[in-house]
């Protein structure tokens, strides 16, 4: 069948305009722009928290070094590690102990906290991960070529966690803490923490509860399966330096990373399993340089 050459004409026309193919683009489209061709390696330092069942101090130590490669004009992939510290201590006594086998005699039937008294509840928390993920530059997609050289962006990906958790839950000597006086004379947060402070030695020597059924043990390190999301923004401060702020949202399916998972019942109701897993949050300064 024979095709006249002007439906020829239209047919490639056609397919030019839906790929992005396009003679009088070939500027943009037919080569590779420099953000195309481009990688960074940065460091980044900042603060975070387990966002779980015992209140977090803020703010606590993190940082991590990362590499970025800029694959299309929108979209850059991004890979690095991270390791910090976070902690917390709560304020008002707990119950949920009772059900915790490290604190209620189920470890160590010499030293624990009976049934009815006063525990502060405690953890520090040490971690390293490593990650892979996307970064969806918003401005890009949106403003003209040239405007690369800062992002608004957001970030999805997976990763692996390793952790540790420890409790300062007893004293020099392996005993429980005394919280019954304090328990009894101060009700407010700032004189709790002060009280506490005086109490505790400050030496996390327990090892807080773990998950050895949905989690996986490595030479005493749980590790897991994390996802990441995040937002950010980046500005130029030299030919070859950015600096930008990013806060992350961590979840991993564990609700062991403060070391607490039960709720603090009254009236002599039993501690159940509180009902959401605990996340990280992170806030951090970026320094990267292209290459």
């Amino acid at each position: 069948m024979f095709i006249p050459f002007s439906n020829i004409k239209f047919l490639v026309g056609l397919l030019f305009f839906v790929t992005g193919i396009g003679v009088s683009h070939a500027q943009y489209y037919g080569m590779a722009t420099e953000v195309e061709e481009t990688w960074a390696i940065g460091i980044r330092v900042g603060t975070g928290w387990v966002q779980g069942d015992i209140a977090a101090n803020i703010p606590s130590f993190d940082g991590g070094i990362y590499a970025q490669k800029f694959l299309q004009r929108g979209l850059d992939l991004r890979f690095g590690v991270n390791i910090g510290q976070y902690s917390g201590q709560d304020f008002t006594p707990s119950t949920g102990f009772e059900m915790n086998p490290v604190l209620n005699g189920g470890a160590d039937t010499v030293n624990f906290y009976s049934q009815g008294s006063a525990f502060f509840q405690n953890y520090r928390m040490q971690w390293m991960d490593g990650f892979l993920q996307l970064k969806l530059n918003f401005n890009r997609l949106f403003t003209q070529y040239g405007n690369e050289n800062w992002d608004l962006y957001g970030l999805a990906g997976i990763g692996g966690v390793f952790y540790q958790t420890y409790m300062d839950a007893f004293d020099a000597n392996g005993r429980p803490y005394e919280y019954s006086g304090l328990v009894t004379d101060v009700s407010e947060r700032p004189e709790v923490l002060e009280a506490l402070a005086i109490i505790q030695d400050g030496e996390f020597e327990t090892r807080a509860e773990r998950d050895f059924i949905n989690s996986t043990n490595y030479r005493g390190f749980v590790v897991n399966t994390q996802w990441l999301t995040g937002v950010g923004v980046r500005f130029p401060i030299t030919g070859i330096l950015s600096l930008g702020l990013q806060a992350d949202y961590i979840f991993m399916g564990d609700d062991l990373l403060d070391g607490q998972q039960w709720t603090n019942e009254s009236n002599g109701t039993t501690p159940t399993a509180t009902s959401s897993n605990d996340r990280m949050i992170r806030i951090g300064l970026h320094i990267d340089a292209k290459f």
